[in-house]
């Protein structure tokens, strides 16, 4: 599909498709934040095989995205986050989560301290941001795709994805800083067999059900005030564009 009948959709979906260049991640028109496209000016912004965004938040009806950033994030997701309609690269196809949230802010969790290793762990995008989507091209060559599971954005309240995106981010930020060892497969007896990855399944799982806001603690007290420790050192707050 050409990036202009894919912005057509959109428009015709409610959703406000922004322009930018070819295998680029960020538009160069001024003031894009504001820009509404009709269907007739289609053809003059979707001419040359141009990526596409979608301007979230109101721009778009409230539709919000859950951005994944760090690959732990990714794996994690599904404890923390309703089904919902997602989208990604070829390498990440679930690193975009989407929902209408209409009174969702935008949020960025943060690893403590940031660096280059670690940086941001996943981004709550609302109003004055944009996602890259389908049939867009991201710089390392890889095609956009959105997920062919029949799902639609879920309407969620932002408080309850809010807590959901810092439960998220915090599991993720536990997955982060786990030690290498025999059990996550560093070396040793396990490194042929297999049992290391189990044993590192294990412990992702039980990150999953320890962070899980509305599970118990079925690994012990002292392993719950760590987490709790971990989840006040997330931090998030705006993102300047």
């Amino acid at each position: 599909m050409s990036s202009a009948k894919a912005a057509a959709r959109y428009i015709e979906r409610g959703w406000a498709p922004v322009p930018m260049p070819a295998r680029q991640k960020g538009p160069r028109i001024a003031d894009w934040q504001r820009l509404r496209l009709s269907l007739e000016d289609v053809p003059r912004y979707f001419n040359n095989g141009q990526n596409v965004g979608i301007i979230n938040g109101q721009a778009s009806g409230g539709l919000v995205t859950v951005d994944l950033d760090r690959p732990e994030a990714v794996a994690l997701a599904g404890r923390f986050l309703k089904p919902t309609l997602v989208s990604g690269r070829e390498s990440v196809p679930d690193g975009h989560w989407w929902y209408i949230s209409p009174s969702l802010e935008h949020r960025e969790f943060e690893g403590i301290p940031k660096s280059v290793s670690e940086g941001t762990i996943l981004e709550l995008r609302s109003t004055d941001h944009q996602t890259v989507v389908e049939p867009s091209i991201h710089p390392s060559g890889e095609r956009y795709r959105w997920s062919r599971s029949g799902l639609e954005p879920l309407e969620t309240g932002a408080e309850e994805l809010t807590n959901a995106g810092q439960h998220l981010a915090t599991a993720a930020l536990i997955a982060c800083h786990l030690p290498e060892s025999k059990e996550r497969g560093g070396g040793g007896d396990h490194a042929g067999n297999g049992r290391g990855s189990r044993s590192a399944a294990r412990h992702r799982e039980g990150i999953g059900q320890e962070a899980h806001p509305a599970g118990q603690d079925p690994l012990g007290e002292g392993r719950q005030r760590h987490y709790l420790g971990l989840r006040g050192q997330v931090r998030d707050g705006p993102r300047q564009v």
